[in-house]
């Protein structure tokens, strides 16, 4: 896979917000599906702040690594940061109740595996993988 879109940023909200907005203008040029667009860009940003926050515990001097590439009806989003990671089968366990939807914070991870095609992590929880299928005309 080649990933066409390639960012590293300091671990900061302005610099992700502007990253997620490049990276958006690429989605939109590529003609995907307004839902599949609205997924990739809820989805995406919240996996950015998952990294600035809880990976990299918002420390500015740490990086993000945002990477995408676009394929046939398909996007793949890989996001990597610093931190210490996490083991993602225990995040799983504690988040099976959809309510946790409705609660100011803990609710990110849920909201990326319901909004992507697929979900991976690895680096031992460093790097987050999502993956959109279809939605392209």
């Amino acid at each position: 896979m080649v990933f066409t879109f390639k960012e590293d940023l300091p671990s900061t909200v302005p610099a992700i917000g502007k990253a997620l907005r490049r990276f958006m203008k690429q989605v939109h040029s590529r003609g995907f599906a307004p839902e599949v667009r609205w997924r990739v860009e809820t989805a995406t940003h919240e996996a950015l702040l998952n990294a600035h926050n809880h990976g990299n515990r918002a420390d500015p001097r740490k990086r993000i690594s945002f990477q995408a590439a676009f394929g046939r009806g398909a996007i793949v989003v890989r996001i990597t940061d610093q931190g210490e990671g996490f083991d993602p089968d225990q995040a799983r366990n504690s988040q099976v109740d959809e309510s946790a939807l409705l609660k100011p914070a803990g609710r990110g991870l849920l909201m990326i595996r319901s909004l992507a095609s697929d979900v991976q992590f690895e680096d031992g929880g460093r790097r987050i993988v999502l993956t959109w299928k279809g939605g392209r005309p």
